[in-house]
């Protein structure tokens, strides 16, 4: 009876000696849980910033890694499996798991063309009028060759009605290119005029759109005067106005 009782002692003390042993450390727990919901929650952030999440749990809310971590972790830590070719032509086999980075299989640097036909720089009209100006002169001669042709009877009555055709359409792109012509060089002759003011310490002069057009018909009726196209000229402006409803003196 007495080694009963005193195995029976022995059992309440070690209890209450366990009992004694946990207490401190729940009383610490409880009062560091404590001191946290007191903290406001910015200083919990910073805090938990700067311990880190896997020590804040362990310390302030007793909280330990979940096995899926702990498993990544050995999982890191573990040598990575080496992919090996079936033959050297053959490409390397790569793990679905990874991520591809950009641009990774196919890496070829483009190669910048040049075309000379279309990259020659800004466009000048000045200066293409200048250098292909005899194409004009080329499609005049072609116009005159085939009026002489007409006129002399060379050409079939088949094939007439077409060669009249083209020498209207061959005159228009002419007349067209003259016009076109005229405006560029008197936008020529105004920016010469306004450097040469500007040189001598005057102030440039800039037209408007009407004022422009004005120097151009001008232009115009200078070249079509030495000609002996002038009169036409006005006279088909007379007629075009008169249909327009507009009176012109």
């Amino acid at each position: 009876m007495e080694a009963e009782s005193h195995s029976d002692n022995d059992e309440y003390t070690s209890e209450e000696e366990e009992e004694h042993v946990a207490e401190p450390k729940s009383s610490t727990e409880d009062l560091l849980t404590q001191e946290i919901s007191s903290m406001p929650l910015s200083k919990v952030r910073a805090l938990k910033a700067k311990l880190g999440v896997k020590l804040f749990n362990k310390m302030y809310l007793n909280e330990t890694a979940p096995k899926s971590e702990n498993v990544e972790d050995s999982d890191d830590d573990a040598a990575p499996e080496e992919f090996k070719r079936d033959g050297k032509n053959r490409p390397r086999e790569i793990s679905t798991k990874k991520a591809l980075k950009h641009n990774s299989i196919i890496s070829t640097k483009r190669q910048k063309r040049y075309d000379p036909r279309f990259e020659c720089g800004d466009f000048d009209e000045v200066r293409f009028s200048r250098d292909y100006g005899f194409i004009n002169q080329m499609k005049r001669d072609e116009v005159s060759k085939m009026k002489k042709m007409l006129k002399k009877g060379e050409i079939g009555e088949a094939e007439t009605s077409d060669v009249k055709e083209v020498i209207k359409v061959m005159e228009n792109q002419i007349r067209t290119a003259e016009d076109k012509s005229d405006e560029i060089e008197t936008r020529a002759e105004l920016r010469k005029t306004n450097i040469d003011r500007l040189r001598s310490g005057k102030k440039p002069i800039f037209l408007n759109k009407n004022q422009l057009k004005t120097k151009v018909i001008e232009k115009r009726f200078d070249r079509l005067k030495k000609t002996g196209k002038a009169k036409t000229y006005v006279m088909k402006k007379k007629t075009k106005a008169f249909k327009k409803g507009v009176d012109v003196e």
